[in-house]
């Protein structure tokens, strides 16, 4: 089978790209269909890592410290938990959107040929 480097680059970066359209399918996709060892599996994997990363980390951030915020206005006599969750739910939307934008730009450099 002859592989060409010109699919397998526009593959490899919709596979971080999809972030935008289908994220952790396509590249979970890729990542079973493509061939042991090749570049394209291994971009897939790591883009599916880099999806799968802010969906969990956003979603045992709301599980854990929402209710703590929620039930826990910050004010004089709260408790601890307003003050601690509100702030660890910041820096995880940031981390989030932060995963967000790194992955668009993995993916227009791979796209641009810049993959490395």
């Amino acid at each position: 089978m002859v592989q060409n480097p010109e699919h397998d680059r526009i593959i490899d970066g919709l596979s971080y790209l999809s972030i935008l359209f289908a994220p952790v399918l396509f590249p979970l996709i890729v990542w079973l269909i493509s061939a042991h060892g090749s570049m394209t599996r291994y971009h897939a994997r790591r883009a599916l890592f880099l999806h799968l990363v802010p969906i969990l980390m956003l979603f045992f951030g709301t599980a854990m410290f929402m209710p703590l915020a929620l039930f826990s206005f910050p004010g004089p006599g709260s408790s601890a938990g307003a003050w601690i969750g509100i702030p660890i739910m910041i820096a995880a939307i940031v981390v989030d959107l932060g995963l967000v934008i790194y992955n668009i730009v993995l993916g227009v450099r791979i796209l641009m040929g810049n993959d490395q």
